[in-house]
């Protein structure tokens, strides 16, 4: 099941993170850019956080638009593949994302400045 959080309620998720992995945002401010904290949709639904829920079956594909945040949650045996692209449009929503500092950004920033991100 994906649970889909719109660019517009980035903020409150991000505060609700903070608060709930204080840790991780000690050392790496933009720590929400990291695939390493799980946001249950009961959390989503208590800070009243907006979201839409989305059942990929096999065959489906799943478009995630620029600025949004999207959590996975497997209801079983899993064999998923993920490919990200971006179109030039997309370069403007990457500039407003804060830079992570932390030592795996190291290949993110080689990939960034390649292509002129």
């Amino acid at each position: 099941m994906w649970v889909e959080v719109s660019y517009k309620h980035r903020k409150k998720v991000t505060a609700l993170a903070e608060k709930k992995y204080p840790e991780l945002y000690k050392d790496f401010p933009a720590a929400d850019l990291h695939k390493n904290m799980v946001m249950l949709p009961q959390e989503l639904l208590l800070a009243n956080i907006p979201f839409r829920t989305l059942k990929q079956l096999p065959g489906d594909y799943v478009i995630t638009l620029p600025e949004g945040l999207h959590f996975v949650i497997n209801s079983g045996h899993s064999i998923a593949e993920a490919t990200n692209y971006a179109c030039d449009d997309w370069v403007k929503h990457r500039k407003t994302f804060p830079n992570c500092t932390c030592k795996q950004s190291k290949n993110l920033k080689a990939i960034a400045e390649r292509f002129k991100v």
